[in-house]
C-alpha cells in the first residue's frame, strides 16, 4: 500500500467550504491545523461520505465545532475507508482565518 499526502490552505468564512471532494475507493484522514484560532474564535469542520446505498447521496459522518484558543492545535479525522471523500470548514463565530490542512489516502 501506498500512502500519498497532500496538504493546502483554506481562509474560512462563514458559508461552509470545500477543503476537498474526492472520488476514489481508498483509505482517507485529514489533519486541520487550529493553532490560528483564538479567543472568541470557532469553525465547524464536517466530513461527508457516499452512502453505498444510495450513491448519489453524501451523509455527514463527522459534525465538530472547534472553539478559542487551542492546546492541542489540530483536529485529526482518522483512517476512514469510501468511495467518495469530503472535508468541509465554516467560521461559525470570531474572525474569518485561514488554517492549513494535511490528507492522506492509502
Amino acid at each position: 500500500m501506498v500512502l500519498t499526502l497532500f496538504d493546502g490552505n483554506i481562509s474560512a468564512t462563514g458559508t461552509e467550504q470545500d477543503l476537498f471532494n474526492i472520488t476514489a475507493d481508498k483509505l482517507f484522514s485529514t489533519t486541520v491545523y487550529t493553532d490560528k484560532l483564538e479567543n472568541g474564535d470557532s469553525v465547524a469542520v464536517r466530513v461527508y461520505v457516499r452512502d453505498e446505498n444510495d450513491t448519489q447521496t453524501m451523509k455527514k459522518f463527522i459534525d465538530v465545532e472547534i472553539s478559542d484558543a487551542q492546546g492541542s492545535p489540530s483536529f485529526f479525522v482518522p483512517h476512514l475507508p469510501t468511495k467518495q471523500y469530503q472535508v468541509t470548514i465554516q467560521t461559525t463565530g470570531g474572525v474569518n482565518r485561514t488554517f492549513t490542512w494535511q490528507r492522506s489516502e492509502v
